[in-house]
């Protein structure tokens, strides 16, 4: 019906022949201009460990919820409210996806929107503009 049906070995992609030790890492963002950052040669590089994670904790919280196409339940809707109990559940249901990452206060100030979260390393505080 569809030609050769010649069976494909698929053991090679199991996900047991992952080697455990390669690490994910996330290309460095700029959120100032929107843009990656680069190194002294002009190139992107990547961020890992900490620095990666706060990077994913600032996607999740600054991204306005169903805007990312590929995943329309990431991001957050932090702009909606100006009340610090809204802000902070709406921080928790945002960073779900992150289990490492635990808001603990949310509020507005002026334009900018400060989020603490708490992660393996510490309490850090997310900057989120409007």
């Amino acid at each position: 019906m569809f030609g050769n049906t010649e069976k494909i070995n698929t053991s090679a992609y199991a996900k047991d022949s992952i080697p455990k030790t390669r690490q994910a890492f996330d290309t460095a963002l700029d959120f100032d201009s929107r843009d990656l950052k680069r190194d002294n040669r002009s190139m992107p590089f990547a961020v890992t460990g900490e620095e990666a994670l706060l990077q994913r904790i600032q996607i999740c919280l600054s991204m306005p919820l169903g805007s990312f196409v590929y995943d329309s339940s990431m991001g957050s809707r932090l702009r909606d409210t100006e009340d610090p109990p809204e802000l902070l559940e709406m921080a928790r249901q945002a960073l779900k996806r992150i289990p490492e990452a635990e808001p603990i206060r949310a509020e507005w100030k002026e334009d900018v929107c400060f989020v603490s979260v708490r992660i393996p390393h510490g309490i850090r505080t997310i900057e989120i503009r409007r």
